[in-house]
């Protein structure tokens, strides 16, 4: 799934390239579709019933999701420090830039949350994407919803430059329209994959520190 012209080893022990994927399933038997089609049905079924609650009367799920995001850019954040001497951003964190430009989390983490990045990315994009969310779902089914804020997390974070030094002089319009029309199009796999890396990194991170503070407090 993740990679073009990479051989792969399918469920049907053939060796096959992506660019032989629509031969090997028309030479399918009908049984075998079937299975597909039942394993492709449980994987979906599985994964929107644990989003069960982002869809519910006033999306509780969303919700939450999109006040740990703001709390995760807050907390995740290191100051940013600009090396051009002459420029007034010397250091500066993306959530109190935002909060003098009058930009609100909610403007745009609502969509994120919602769409699941789906109009950030390309559906190839998504594809690699969403095949790291059905891992993490089989390793937890909690795991889906925590690791897309740290996704989102990452993502913001990757364009703070841009959105700090580029939108220094810019209004609340500009900010705005940056985030929702991000430069991400032509991604390949590799700025993908850095962008899951960073979000795994991220989430131990704030794992690691979380549970440090709770062994604090319990020392007390």
């Amino acid at each position: 799934m993740r990679g073009k012209k990479k051989k792969k080893e399918s469920k049907f022990g053939v060796a096959i390239e992506d660019g032989q994927s629509m031969k090997l399933i028309s030479s399918l038997k009908e049984e075998e579709l079937l299975d597909v089609e039942a394993d492709s049905y449980w994987c979906l079924d599985e994964f929107l019933e644990s989003l069960q609650l982002n869809y519910t009367h006033e999306q509780p799920g969303i919700q939450r999701m999109m006040q740990k995001f703001q709390r995760l850019v807050e907390e995740c954040d290191s100051s940013f420090i600009n090396y051009t001497q002459s420029s007034p951003v010397q250091e500066r964190k993306l959530a109190g830039h935002f909060k003098e430009q009058g930009v609100e989390f909610v403007q745009f983490s609502f969509r994120w949350m919602n769409c699941f990045l789906m109009r950030e990315f390309t559906l190839q994009q998504i594809i690699y994407m969403w095949d790291t969310y059905l891992a993490e779902y089989h390793l937890n089914k909690d795991n889906v919803e925590q690791f897309h804020v740290f996704v989102c997390v990452a993502l913001l974070l990757h364009f703070k430059k841009e959105l700090i030094v580029e939108c220094f002089n810019k209004d609340f319009a500009d900010i705005l329209l940056f985030i929702q029309d991000l430069p991400t199009r032509d991604w390949g796999e590799m700025q993908m994959s850095i962008l899951m890396a960073e979000a795994q990194e991220k989430r131990l991170q704030w794992s690691m520190s979380a549970r440090v503070s709770k062994k604090e407090v319990s020392t007390k």
